[in-house]
């Protein structure tokens, strides 16, 4: 559950084989990547939001990734960039708003549960990346995890058990969010 954000190089970055769990993170407008992955590092990354980076996750030299319920959107060149030798072990119930971008042949490990969609923040311009109540994020991710309210789980970091809030339903228009 943290806010990883405006660094002048990558939000999170993993080195000389680490293992690592990230989770329930909100991680935005670095100058790189919001998730660097390499030289051979194990990663689970789950329920985070990925939002304005250069790369939204960043996976090489021989990193293997398992994937699931994250919000990579926005992002200036890629959502996603798999590349020399990244192997995922599990790749499924994740939401891009363009397509992936990986090196050849490593395609293989999408699954049906990946969606090209925008995820629908209220307001990102401003950062505020609660989910509007239509988001296709929304009580979609993977069904053996659920949100705190029992509920199927969000994609993103406002899902799954450690999630960061709730989606956001008023009665008006997105546009007046920010003027209360």
């Amino acid at each position: 559950n943290n806010t990883i954000n405006s660094n002048k190089d990558t939000g999170i970055r993993t080195a000389e084989s680490s293992v690592v769990t990230i989770t329930n993170n909100m991680i935005n407008s670095n100058l790189h990547a919001g998730i660097l992955l390499n030289n051979s590092s194990v990663a689970t990354i789950t329920n985070n939001t990925i939002v304005s980076n250069f790369y939204g996750i960043h996976i090489v030299n021989q990193s293997k990734v398992m994937a699931i319920n994250n919000i990579s959107a926005f992002n200036k060149n890629s959502s996603i960039l798999a590349s020399d030798k990244a192997r995922f072990v599990k790749f499924e119930y994740n939401i891009a708003d363009k397509a992936w971008n990986n090196d050849p042949g490593l395609d293989s490990w999408l699954s049906a549960s990946n969606k090209i969609a925008d995820p629908k923040f209220v307001e990102r311009a401003v950062g505020n990346f609660l989910l509007q109540c239509d988001s296709p994020a929304r009580n979609t991710g993977d069904p053996t995890i659920l949100n705190p309210d029992g509920t199927r789980s969000n994609i993103g970091s406002y899902g799954g058990p450690g999630a960061r809030g709730s989606f956001y339903c008023p009665k008006e228009p997105a546009s007046n969010y920010r003027k209360k």
